[in-house]
C-alpha cells in the first residue's frame, strides 16, 4: 500500500486519482485517509502534499479541486480533511474556511450550498455540515490523534451555532 500510495503524489505535493488520473484534492483526502486508518508514515509518503493543500485554499476561504479554481463544499471537505489528517492545518487559514463553510448555509431554506452563488443541495447537508466539527477540533487543539469527537459535544456546539445563527438573521 505505501508503494502505491507513494506513486500517486507527484513532486509537487498534488495527488492523482489514481495512475494516470486527474490530480484532485479527494486523491489526497483518500490517500491520507488510507495511510491513516493503516498507520502508514503519512509524513513520509506525503512530504510535499500539506504545501500543495494549502495551495487550494482560495480567496474566498473554502477549498478547490487544485489551485486556482472555484471553492466547493466537497473539496473543501476533503481539503480540511487532509490537512487535519497530514498534520498541516498551521498551512491553512482555518478561520477563512469557517467563514466561508458558515456562509453556505443559505438563509431562506436553511439548507446548505456547495459553491457561492448557487441553489442550496441537499447533499451539502454532509459536505459542508460535516466541515464544522473538523474546525471545532482544530481551533480546541486537539490533534489528529484523537479524531473521534463525541457526538454529543458536537451536536451541542451545531445546535449553538444553528440558534445564534438564526437569533442574529431574525432579530
Amino acid at each position: 500500500m505505501t508503494s502505491f500510495l507513494r506513486s500517486i503524489v507527484n513532486e509537487n505535493g498534488s495527488v492523482v486519482m489514481h495512475k494516470g488520473g486527474e490530480i484532485d484534492i479527494r486523491a489526497a483526502y483518500c490517500g491520507a485517509s488510507v495511510a491513516k486508518l493503516l498507520c502508514l508514515d503519512v509524513d513520509a509518503i506525503f512530504a510535499n502534499v500539506p504545501q500543495w493543500l494549502a495551495q487550494c485554499q482560495t480567496y474566498e476561504g473554502g477549498f478547490s479541486s487544485t489551485p486556482e479554481l472555484e471553492a466547493h463544499g466537497g473539496y473543501t471537505f476533503c481539503g480540511m480533511g487532509a490537512a487535519i489528517l497530514l498534520n498541516a492545518t498551521h498551512l491553512i487559514d482555518v478561520d477563512m474556511v469557517l467563514d466561508w463553510t458558515a456562509h453556505r448555509q443559505m438563509r431562506l431554506s436553511g439548507g446548505f450550498q456547495g459553491r457561492t452563488h448557487k441553489l442550496v443541495d441537499g447533499c451539502y447537508s454532509f459536505w459542508v455540515g460535516a466541515i464544522f466539527p473538523m474546525i471545532a477540533m482544530v481551533m480546541g487543539g486537539k490533534s489528529n490523534n484523537t479524531m473521534c469527537i463525541p457526538f454529543f459535544q458536537f451536536q451541542f456546539q451545531f445546535q449553538m451555532f444553528i440558534f445564534l445563527l438564526h437569533f442574529i438573521l431574525h432579530h
